[in-house]
């Protein structure tokens, strides 16, 4: 698939809960979480617990998956699990790269997009490496 030469502005960064600020347009002006902009943070245990802890993110605690019901959501769960595995970084180049390849974070006005539709963590995963597949057109062997 081709890549657009879109900019995607990552200085929002990924929440600690695994949430990409980056690529969400849920609140117009924020800044993110990292940059304690965020209209959610004072309610935010997730936030707050990995600030009391000296954490970056949930990747980085040995009690994740905890009971926060954030991580219900399969897609939630899957980066900060694939940002364990490969880096917060990682999981950063991969969602920009994606978005500017037309796999959508959030479609325009929803808060669920192409990965929430993802069977499985695992194609969470192939999605964030691999980008969209494209596959070839059948073909009429018949002929």
């Amino acid at each position: 698939m081709q890549e657009t030469k879109r900019a995607v502005d990552t200085s929002r960064g990924i929440a600690p809960c695994g949430l990409c600020c980056f690529l969400c347009d849920e609140h117009p002006g924020c800044k993110g979480c990292l940059l304690q902009g965020c209209p959610s943070e004072a309610d935010c245990g997730i936030r707050a617990c990995c600030l009391s802890r000296g954490l970056q993110g949930c990747w980085q605690c040995a009690d994740f998956p905890c009971g926060q019901g954030l991580f219900a959501q399969m897609r939630i769960a899957a980066f900060v699990r694939f940002a364990r595995a490969y880096g917060v970084d990682t999981l950063t180049e991969c969602l920009a790269r994606n978005e500017r390849r037309g796999v959508r974070y959030h479609h325009p006005g929803l808060l669920t997009g192409d990965y929430d539709a993802c069977a499985d963590e695992r194609a969470v995963f192939g999605l964030l490496r691999d980008g969209p597949v494209e596959h070839e057109a059948p073909r009429d062997d018949a002929s």
